[in-house]
């Protein structure tokens, strides 16, 4: 039996205004993801290296007079840095999933797969950061992916969302 995944209501019904505020905050709020996206490639230039380099520093050089240009994360910025992103997420994929759950996502164990995938991730790509940061570059790897399967769940979520508030009758 699938999971029940069926709202009682739905976002094409919802009054117009509702309909209309919903698409406003999903398109600010999409905006505010995208900017975070500029934001770490601007920082990182979303590769393995850059992630490693910008968590766990540079590797030093034997020139005495060099200064490195990244040093390491210290423990209280990635205390706060993992704080801030953890809490800002768990709220962004709650939202996003109770209105994904009222939309006509046509797949019901796909609609529970995205509604709860991005919780993991979060988790698996910040604790990848951690392991960058104290263990081994090797982790900027599976930090990448666990990252691109959480901004896939959202922007397919987003994206149904949007849809079912703007344009189905």
């Amino acid at each position: 039996m699938p999971p029940d995944t069926h709202a009682s209501f739905q976002l094409c019904r919802l009054p117009q205004a509702i309909r209309y505020i919903l698409s406003a905050f999903m398109i600010v709020l999409t905006l505010s993801v995208f900017t975070g996206l500029i934001f770490i490639a601007h920082n990182t230039g979303m590769n393995r290296a850059g992630i490693s380099t910008h968590y766990a520093g540079a590797v030093p050089s034997d020139d005495d007079f060099d200064v490195p240009e990244h040093y390491a994360k210290p423990f209280a910025e990635m205390l706060i840095t993992t704080h801030n992103h953890l809490f800002g997420f768990a709220v962004i994929f709650l939202i996003t999933g109770l209105l994904f759950y009222a939309s006509s996502f046509p797949f019901p164990r796909l609609k529970l797969l995205l509604m709860t995938e991005p919780f993991l991730t979060v988790l698996l790509t910040f604790g990848g950061l951690w392991l960058v940061r104290y263990h081994a570059s090797f982790w900027s790897g599976p930090v990448i992916f666990f990252s691109v399967l959480t901004y896939i769940c959202y922007f397919i979520m987003t994206g149904y969302i949007i849809f079912d508030l703007l344009l189905k009758r």
